[in-house]
């Protein structure tokens, strides 16, 4: 059996660490329209062994990021229409390393060695 929740569908995650029995995270969620469920919900994961507070911190990390971004969500998003090629159609790809200029590309410098991408700036 599978189940799947859009992230911007899960409401109220917690991390639990009981003094007795293994940790598990908690959360509730929404029901996604026209997914077949017919109301809010309930999930608990449950860590038998370690790795619990690791995936947790992860995945709270994952779940801001997708909250800030404020895009809609894949399932609610329009399809584009597409229609036939007709004609002739060219076969090379769209940027040809062979057309291409190799002692005009950018030269970069690599990160200074006390980079760190997390850090808040």
């Amino acid at each position: 059996m599978t189940f799947s929740v859009p992230h911007t569908y899960i409401l109220n995650p917690k991390f639990q660490q009981p003094i007795f029995g293994a940790n598990y995270l908690h959360l509730d969620f929404e029901p996604v329209p026209e997914g077949g469920l017919p109301s809010n919900g309930k999930l608990k994961l449950i860590f038998k062994e370690a790795g619990g507070f690791d995936f947790y911190t992860i995945f709270m990390q994952m779940l801001d990021r997708i909250r800030e971004t404020g895009e809609i969500p894949s399932h609610n998003e329009v399809l584009p229409s597409y229609s036939e090629v007709v004609g002739e159609q060219n076969t090379q790809p769209a940027n040809n390393l062979q057309s291409t200029d190799q002692n005009n590309l950018p030269v970069y410098d690599f990160p200074p060695s006390n980079f760190n991408p997390d850090e808040k700036r």
